[in-house]
């Protein structure tokens, strides 16, 4: 899943320019009660833009990350996603940013924007198991299950030991009715209690409740203490009493 982190960085330039008169030529003023304006004027114009300096300093993209994570933290997601492209146009290399953005159009419920922005970056970075996974991800939360076993794969095979990628095949294969296969990633991803118990988890959600049951109860001859499961059972018990 997408992770959240708070930096914060604040960024301040000032400028300042200063013009000053000595204390006789202010006597000679206040006594003449005349303003001689070549006296009074101690710089030309022209000598004010000389002074700027030659490159105006820049922002790099981690400034404009941290303040996007500040933006986020606040509830102002499309301010942070401005800030977080901002990012990307001074790093387009900032995988970070692409993620972070992809998890905002998910808390909007915003999915094939989440999905466009996945796919923009696994185009520079194909090589990305953490990329691949946040897409399969994506594809899970709309029932797109086929599109995630895809994507899932795609991670796996670049990172074969990336725990989260294998829990998350686990369910693209159990909505599929692939149980066995979705068994083996869930306990690849996990321990071999909680393999069984989530794939009791899906069942019961597709309201196989007797099948569910055998799983849980799998589960628990592995770890007969497994909290989960066992609160599983109980609250199945009680909804079929």
């Amino acid at each position: 899943m997408l992770r959240i982190g708070v930096s914060a960085a604040i960024l301040t330039l000032t400028l300042g320019l200063f013009a000053g008169c000595s204390s006789q030529q202010k006597t000679n003023f206040q006594k003449s009660g005349k303003a001689n304006r070549k006296e009074w004027i101690q710089a030309d114009p022209a000598d004010l833009v000389r002074a700027k300096p030659e490159k105006e300093p820049t922002i790099d993209s981690s400034t404009f990350y941290a303040a996007a994570l500040l933006l986020e933290h606040q509830g102002k997601y499309n301010m942070a996603i401005d800030k977080y492209h901002r990012a990307i146009q001074a790093d387009p290399n900032s995988i970070a940013s692409y993620n972070r953005i992809a998890l905002l159009y998910l808390k909007m419920k915003k999915y094939d924007r989440a999905i466009e922005t996945l796919k923009t970056v696994i185009e520079r970075h194909p090589k990305s198991s953490l990329l691949h996974n946040n897409l399969g991800f994506v594809y899970l939360l709309q029932h797109k299950n086929k599109h995630a076993e895809a994507e899932l794969r795609n991670a796996l095979v670049i990172n074969p030991n990336f725990k989260r990628a294998h829990a998350n095949l686990g369910i693209a294969l159990a909505r599929q009715g692939k149980r066995e296969e979705a068994l083996n990633q869930f306990v690849a991803g996990g321990t071999a209690a909680q393999g069984y118990y989530n794939l009791g988890l899906i069942l019961q959600s597709q309201g196989k409740i007797k099948l569910a049951k055998q799983y849980y109860n799998s589960a628990l001859e592995l770890n007969p203490k497994f909290a989960p499961a066992i609160k599983a059972l109980k609250e199945i018990t009680v909804k079929t009493m």
